[in-house]
């Protein structure tokens, strides 16, 4: 029975070691995320960020271009402060992003693509941001987004197969699940021309945009709470810099023409 148990000890370990040397990223272009440049234009585009909020770097390696970047308090402020303020036509909402494209491709092609999400409907509000984040990098330069594009991760973590297998069984279904899910809003952004699933750029760029999607999005509570709305799920520009903690340390609110991030406390 020892032994049996060592060797378990061993064989876990093993994976352990391989999933941490031999993690991959999916990665979308090459370039180093440009701060400076989103910075400059988030002040042109009316975003307002309250005075005590700094960029943080949260790795100091000169060599990583895609250092990790943050928001971060440099000195206390009350519960209660507005620490961004961000236009309202500056957010990606899966509801007006659904709409939008409702109006390019129609109800008809619309409800068809979304027949290919499967049992992943009901991720439908992600979706529909993963296809904006496509139409976004696609028109590049010309994007009202590019500078903030260009300042997002160009990498994530994914998962080979051989590091899967060494997952307990719970993590691993989770991976599977994301796998799956992902494959179906391939299919879906495919059936609305969003993409060729037979190209390896075009899936690069999803893989990059179905991360970005599930990373940096908020849930966040209905404009008017009491007409019975339920929550709708964005992704705000510099909003998705804040860290995505549970519980979270800032609330979401909407003030007339504007999303604002709350400080709650620590």
């Amino acid at each position: 029975m020892a032994s049996s148990i060592m060797g378990r000890a061993v064989n876990n370990m093993r994976c352990l070691i391989l999933l941490l040397a031999g993690l991959v990223t999916c990665a979308m272009g090459s370039s180093s995320r440009d701060l400076f440049a989103m910075s400059k234009w988030a002040e042109q585009q009316g975003i307002v960020m309250h005075e005590s909020l700094e960029w943080k770097r949260y790795n100091d390696d000169p060599l990583d271009e895609d250092s990790n970047w943050g928001l971060e308090l440099k000195e206390p402020v009350p519960p209660g402060t507005t620490l961004l303020q961000v236009p309202r036509n500056l957010v990606l909402d899966a509801d007006s992003i659904g709409e939008e494209f409702q109006v390019r491709d129609g109800q008809e092609k619309l409800s068809l693509a979304l027949e290919q999400l499967g049992d992943f409907g009901i991720h439908k509000e992600g979706f529909f941001i993963f296809l904006k984040l496509l139409r976004c990098s696609k028109e590049s330069e010309d994007s009202q987004w590019a500078p903030w594009i260009q300042a997002l991760p160009k990498k994530f973590p994914d998962f080979t197969t051989a590091e899967k297998e060494c997952l307990p069984f719970y993590a691993k279904y989770a991976a599977d699940y994301q796998d799956n899910k992902f494959q179906a809003f391939c299919h879906a952004a495919a059936a609305l021309g969003e993409l060729k699933e037979s190209d390896p750029l075009d899936m690069e760029t999803a893989k990059w945009a179905f991360h970005a999607v599930g990373s940096r999005c908020w849930k966040t509570a209905p404009i008017n709470k009491d007409d019975g709305e339920a929550p709708n799920t964005e992704l705000v520009p510099v909003g998705d810099m804040f860290n995505h903690r549970e519980p979270p340390n800032v609330a979401i609110t909407h003030d007339g023409g504007s999303v604002n991030f709350v400080y709650k406390g620590n």
